[in-house]
């Protein structure tokens, strides 16, 4: 018998399309009245982006889109490192602030200090009333409904408001013309669409239930890849954790995994590839035949019909193409359903997260 964790984790697993759906009809307008009211009345110097654990990561994310549709400079910084570390923020700086419950100690202590600092505070949180909106200059809410079990809805629809954001941004300072705005935003509303095929897919079940039989009990996973995939990879390490409890779960940018951790891989380890199209996709042909080499057992997620992948990486979970800005939106589903699977394989029966009354009082809340 499944857990009632592990049960409401399916559930928002599944609902992720209709609530990234929502998330993008439901805010558009808002997007768009927030970005030309940024650019008409603010001199934007730089897009600072912060949050903490999944939200750290959407920041993560959020960043190559700000990189790719905008011509501002942008920098990521997690919450505690830009509350304490941060040593200068400049004049005219936007400072996006990633928060599901919005209540998060340290993300509030970082909205206090943007706005010492004369930022411009802009959240991006799943309820309207917290202490976050009410620290912020504009306010995105999502519109992930009941976020129960293992966090996957609330930063999957984050993920997709800060993307509309950057190209509503970048449409109204003149960054993107008319057409590729156009082809953008339509490739971003069909990603809803895209995310139905995979969780619908029986190749894609019948792979994960392949790769989860040979990973599921193993002492050691580590998880590469480069660029977006990179975010990719730190978004499943968390739910491995939150989910499965595993310790030795590792996580490693592509071309630094080619360095030291290469030192520790033995015969039949898994290593966990995100193979999204783009300049890490190269790198990665490169050491899977290294990893083949060694043994590893190696395992992903690339691009459907990508026979150079798969030839060299036999375990491989194809999706529907999309540009690479936007994968870690489609390329962290098949990682999802991979963790549940392992759930089921493992036998969890937990009801509830491990440590929750510590962690409570760790993190805090206000």
């Amino acid at each position: 018998m499944s857990s009632r964790l592990l049960i409401e984790s399916e559930r928002c697993v599944k609902e992720q399309p209709e609530d990234v759906e929502r998330t993008l009809l439901e805010n558009w307008s808002l997007l768009e009245e927030i970005s030309e009211e940024l650019v008409k009345n603010y001199a934007i110097s730089n897009v600072i982006l912060t949050g903490l654990g999944d939200s750290y990561f959407v920041a993560l994310a959020a960043r190559y889109a700000f990189e790719q549709f905008t011509d501002y400079v942008s920098l990521c910084e997690e919450g505690f490192e830009f509350t304490h570390y941060l040593g200068k923020i400049a004049k005219n700086s936007i400072v996006i602030i990633m928060s599901a419950s919005g209540r998060t100690t340290t993300t509030l202590s970082a909205a206090r200090r943007a706005k010492y600092k004369n930022a411009t505070v802009i959240s991006v949180t799943n309820s309207q009333n917290n202490l976050l909106t009410k620290l912020s200059d504009f306010n995105l809410i999502t519109k992930a409904i009941n976020p129960t079990g293992i966090t996957t809805k609330t930063s999957t629809t984050a993920l997709a408001l800060l993307y509309g954001l950057t190209l509503s941004l970048g449409r109204f300072s003149g960054y993107l013309n008319n057409h590729r705005f156009e082809t953008l935003k339509n490739e971003l509303f069909s990603v809803t669409e895209l995310m139905h095929q995979v969780l619908q897919d029986q190749e894609t079940e019948r792979m994960i239930l392949q790769v989860t039989k040979q990973i599921a009990r193993s002492p050691t996973i580590s998880f590469v890849g480069g660029g977006p995939g990179f975010v990719t990879s730190l978004f499943v390490m968390s739910k491995m954790k939150e989910l499965l409890w595993r310790s030795a779960i590792e996580v490693h940018q592509i071309e630094e995994f080619c360095h030291y951790p290469m030192l520790a891989i033995e015969a039949n380890m898994p290593v966990g590839l995100c193979i999204q199209p783009g300049a890490s996709r190269e790198r990665a042909l490169g050491l899977l035949a290294a990893l083949n080499k060694l043994g590893a057992y190696t395992f992903g997620v690339c691009k459907k019909d990508d026979e150079e992948i798969k030839l060299n990486c036999p375990n491989v979970i194809e999706v529907p193409g999309i540009t690479e800005t936007f994968s870690p939106l489609l390329y962290r589903l098949p990682y999802q359903l991979l963790v549940l699977k392992m759930a089921n394989e493992m036998k969890i029966t937990s009801d509830g997260f491990r440590y929750g009354e510590i962690l409570t009082d760790l993190i805090g809340y206000e």
